[in-house]
């Protein structure tokens, strides 16, 4: 799909600081995107969640004022920190897959 990274940094953030909290990844997501881009007057957030075995949701979101609240799961959290071990990790897996590619 080639998002970019300002795309995925709400779930890959979620996924980084909580792990897999199957569908309730969601609210830790919208909380992140609240605390920290803001969320204007009617704009829309589309939430899509996904359970175990075939539980699934999806919910348009619209916003009836100016949102930008700080939540405490988010307070301490460094984006720019989680970006570069996430680099790493990836830049770790590619030299493997290259080893054993050859």
């Amino acid at each position: 799909m080639q998002l970019k990274r300002e795309a995925v940094e709400p779930s890959r953030a979620s996924l980084y600081r909580f792990g897999n909290t199957s569908s309730t990844s969601i609210w830790y997501e919208l909380a992140y995107i609240e605390s920290r881009r803001g969320v204007a007057p009617g704009q829309r957030v589309w939430q899509l969640a996904f359970g175990s075995g075939f539980k699934f949701n999806s919910a348009v979101l619209q916003a009836n004022r100016q949102i930008k609240d700080s939540h405490a799961a988010w307070e301490d959290f460094d984006a720019q920190a989680m970006w570069r071990e996430l680099d790493e990790l990836e830049n770790i897996a590619s030299r493997r897959a290259s080893k054993c590619a050859s």
